[in-house]
């Protein structure tokens, strides 16, 4: 959705992408701070631990898909361009 409110707001393709980024990350940390700080409740902070180790994958698939950046797949498996 920060992706998506920022462009509606005229921004560029450049800070959409880092909103979305940094609107996905703050969640993350504002879920388990809710959960453990202001609930008492640990366990419920499990879900937002869990959205968090794969947060920095997909943020980073989502910014190199927007971007339009090419990444030659097979490169990475075998070093070779």
């Amino acid at each position: 959705a920060g992706y998506y409110i920022a462009k509606w707001s005229k921004l560029s393709k450049k800070s959409s992408v880092t909103i979305s980024m940094e609107v996905g990350l703050h969640n993350t940390v504002l879920a388990i701070y809710i959960a453990t700080a202001l609930l008492n409740n640990p366990s419920m902070a499990l879900p937002g631990v869990v959205y968090a180790m794969f947060t920095f994958f997909t943020s980073a698939a989502f910014g190199i898909w927007k971007s339009g950046v090419k990444i030659p797949i097979k490169s990475l498996f075998t070093g070779k361009k």
